[in-house]
């Protein structure tokens, strides 16, 4: 049997090493409970936010009416596993419908058809069929149609000596904007199309292009700048009647020419449009562009 003898210098060497790794120890001992008090944190976070975005995608998409009600449950297959056959989409077989809508509210055109009069006869004797009622139908057709108004005024002479006129003219037709070639109707259109259904002007030329009218983006870009000038009284009185701070901004652009509608705050939240004016300075979304203040109106 070998002894084996340790001399002191090497006995404190190992006792060094040992405080060495010992104080290596509490320091990873203490460092990981840094790290997982982080690590719950961060999954604190990552659920708040999964939970705001759930939040702000119902806001934007709303219920599907598609979606199965609360509290009722499909039934499976006999089995219960995982190929279960899904329910199909639409209507269930079987199940209360809500019936046809009623379309007596609209204009209607109605149309005789009849049969041909050679046919209205026996082919045997020759005796004539009598009117037994009738077979009714309905179709509902979309129509769009643009038309060109010619005004024709009608002019008068005078044929006495009298002092008075010499000639009379009919007067002219009321127009929105002066020398427009527009009417009233189709600068209503115009507007709910641009501002409320938000199609860019673009897609409202290939519109009409389609109806047989081709214009182009500057003559719309115009009309808008003419029609902000007729809203202004509008725009006044809605500043003097509402608050400044019930009343929101938005920004639509028609072209290179940029347009602010003026709303006021709806008690959900919203904004509904109000007025449209052409704005000082401008007002875009992005950053760094200049924004106007209400205290600017």
């Amino acid at each position: 049997m070998v002894a084996i003898s340790y001399r002191d210098d090497d006995a404190g060497y190992w006792r060094a090493e040992a405080e060495h790794w010992r104080g290596e120890a509490k320091r990873l001992s203490a460092e990981n409970a840094v790290l997982r008090a982080r690590v719950a944190e961060l999954e604190g976070q990552v659920a708040a936010l999964d939970e705001r975005v759930a939040t702000l995608t119902k806001l934007v998409f709303g219920t599907s009416s598609e979606q199965r009600k609360p509290g009722k449950s499909e039934p499976d297959d006999a089995d219960g596993g995982e190929h279960s056959e899904r329910r199909r989409r639409g209507q269930k077989p079987g199940s209360r419908g809500h019936g046809r809508r009623d379309y007596s509210g609209l204009e209607t055109v109605e149309e005789i058809h009849d049969v041909p009069e050679g046919e209205r006869f026996c082919s045997h004797c020759g005796a004539a069929y009598v009117p037994f009622g009738e077979e009714r139908s309905e179709q509902i057709d979309w129509q769009v149609r643009i038309v060109r108004i010619v005004h024709r005024r009608r002019t008068y002479r005078r044929s006495c000596r009298c002092p008075v006129r010499g000639v009379l003219v009919a007067p002219p037709p009321p127009k929105p904007i002066r020398k427009g070639l527009f009417t009233a109707g189709f600068l209503a259109r115009l507007l709910v199309d641009k501002y409320v259904l938000g199609r860019p002007l673009c897609r409202i030329v290939a519109a009409l292009r389609n109806d047989g009218l081709d214009l182009a983006e500057g003559t719309l870009v115009g009309v808008l700048k003419a029609v902000s000038a007729l809203l202004a009284p509008l725009d006044a009185a809605i500043r003097a009647a509402t608050p400044p701070r019930d009343i929101c901004m938005s920004t639509r652009r028609a072209g290179a020419f940029s347009r602010t509608w003026r709303t006021r705050r709806t008690t959900d939240g919203g904004c509904g449009s109000l007025s449209a004016r052409t704005p000082p300075c401008s007002r875009s979304s992005r950053p760094g562009r200049p924004r106007c203040s209400p205290s600017t109106w």
